[in-house]
């Protein structure tokens, strides 16, 4: 004979369980709809450096206050640069809107040899999943460059380097 006691533990626990994988299917599905929304948004569709004020127009559309600074004369980069760091300013963006901050800051620098890119933003109240900077880290090293990322001043600061003088390899 079962004790009364111990069913309605094990009817608890069945009940917490439950209960505990929906409100994660829930979280999990408003987080897909969330980075689906900020792709539709910031989406690259063959932008580039060049235009940056695009990408920022694209980002406010999103919910993110962004502000540009740009350093040193721009120039035509080569296009896999030009590319990559236009999906590293993007995906730095929408780690910030993911994580749930509501301004950053975009410092484009370019050097004689490189182009240096700094997204700033505060720490943001929501936890993520995703591995931006992993990603912008695949972006960086097939081309010889480099990502920094880490607290900063109190918020985040992602650091990018890419060489503009590419050789093969």
């Amino acid at each position: 004979m079962l004790n009364l006691g111990i069913l309605a533990i094990v009817i608890l626990l069945a009940t917490s369980t439950i209960i505990h994988r929906r409100k994660r299917r829930r979280t999990e599905e408003a987080e897909r709809l969330l980075v689906e929304r900020i792709n539709g948004v910031l989406g690259a569709d063959h932008r580039s450096l060049s235009d940056p004020m695009d990408l920022l127009q694209r980002s406010k559309q999103a919910g993110l206050t962004t502000r540009l600074h740009i350093q040193g004369p721009a120039r035509d980069l080569p296009r896999d640069v030009d590319l990559a760091g236009y999906r590293i300013v993007q995906e730095a963006l929408t780690s910030a809107l993911e994580h749930g901050t509501t301004s950053a800051t975009v410092m484009i620098s370019y050097h004689p040899s490189s182009i240096t890119l700094t997204i700033d933003s505060p720490i943001g109240v929501r936890p993520s999943r995703r591995s931006g900077v992993r990603l912008m880290r695949a972006r960086a090293t097939p081309l010889g460059g480099t990502v920094h990322a880490g607290p900063h001043m109190g918020g985040w600061r992602v650091t990018v380097r890419l060489p503009t003088e590419l050789t093969p390899q």
